[in-house]
């Protein structure tokens, strides 16, 4: 990538500094909106010529909005200032055995108890009672078929390894959740197969449990659990301990950027003075918490993959995360804080 930048700049101000140009309409949006997080505000006061008169400051203080030309003929346009895609409403619900129920002080817990609304009608549909409220509501069709996940798996069977199989499968689980993840399982199950069944000499609940086990570890790595989906009439159980030694083992394999080792040495000296002091609360005191602050270019990320590398290069685990994908996607090894 070609990153525009400004010679003069950098040399003046000593800090990675970038440049943009915004040539389209949206110019404005991004300038008013995004810059600015909203409109600009003046603060003042107004006093009095006659000097005899008690001057109240706070009677006297205004606070005002500004609207500059260009805001102004966006607003009278009617052009959009921001937008929500897509459209997400809470709703509240009452979860069985999760909140407490309140009842006026003049019911009769008698009339409550006979009547036919209950968690047990809510999973009865037609005469037929199921143990989850999503089956009651995919038998009652309030949840859309999962024809697209369906076809999107039956061509995959046509060309994909198990393997590849196995880890499209997780990822529609995660992020296009089927209104039934069990028939999807039972349907497609013998594709994810495949290979146990060729290589191994296991009997077919050892082969569903590896393939159960496989589809684990690719929820896990996105934050999910694979109780969540129902996939068997059953709570499934793993061996942790592998589960403990196959994080530690992928944060220890982490290779180092050459680039990245360098970088300690080109630290300037107010980075050199925050380098030293994490490393010696790392290596030396054990514990320490530091807020590195800074306007945007002025090099933080160019001190974290130095930090990041310098304890990696010892053998030590650094995790590095963030609360959103682009600034996670920047560091070496980032991911988001609550995956």
């Amino acid at each position: 990538m070609v990153v525009p930048y400004n010679p003069y700049l950098l040399a003046n101000f000593n800090c990675r500094m970038n440049v943009e140009i915004c040539s389209t309409i949206k110019v404005v949006k991004y300038t008013y909106k995004y810059i600015y997080k909203g409109h600009d505000k003046i603060h003042f006061a107004m006093y009095s010529d006659d000097r005899s008169k008690e001057i109240d400051k706070i009677k006297e203080y205004q606070s005002a909005r500004w609207v500059s030309p260009i805001e102004a003929i966006w607003r009278i346009h009617r052009f959009p200032l921001f937008e929500t895609h897509p459209v997400v409403i809470n709703l509240q619900l009452h979860l069985e055995n999760y909140q407490s129920l309140t009842l006026k002080d003049d019911a009769d817990l008698r009339d409550l108890l006979e009547r036919p609304t209950s968690f047990d009608d809510l999973k009865t549909v037609d005469g037929v009672y199921v143990n989850t409220f999503r089956e009651a509501a995919i038998m009652r069709g309030l949840f859309e078929p999962n024809n697209p996940q369906e076809q999107c798996l039956e061509e995959a069977a046509l060309y994909h390894m198990p393997y590849s199989f196995r880890r499209l499968f997780a990822t529609l689980l995660v992020y296009f959740t089927p209104a039934d993840p069990r028939s999807l399982w039972l349907k497609f199950k013998e594709s994810m197969s495949e290979d146990f069944n060729r290589t191994l000499n296991l009997s077919s609940d050892q082969v569903q449990h590896k393939v159960l086990y496989e589809i684990s570890k690719f929820l896990e790595s996105m934050g999910k659990n694979i109780n969540m989906y129902g996939l068997v009439p059953r709570i499934l159980k793993f061996d942790e301990i592998d589960g403990g030694t196959r994080d530690t083992s992928f944060e220890l394999s982490f290779k180092v950027n050459e680039e990245n080792i360098v970088a300690i040495s080109k630290l300037n000296k107010d980075k050199q003075v925050a380098f030293d002091t994490i490393i010696d609360a790392l290596f030396v005191h054990y514990k320490g918490s530091f807020f590195i602050d800074g306007p945007g270019g002025t090099g933080k990320t160019f001190l974290y993959c130095a930090l990041l590398a310098a304890v990696r290069s010892k053998g030590c685990i650094a995790l590095a995360t963030a609360f959103c994908g682009v600034a996670a996607s920047i560091l070496p090894g980032g991911r988001i804080a609550h995956s």
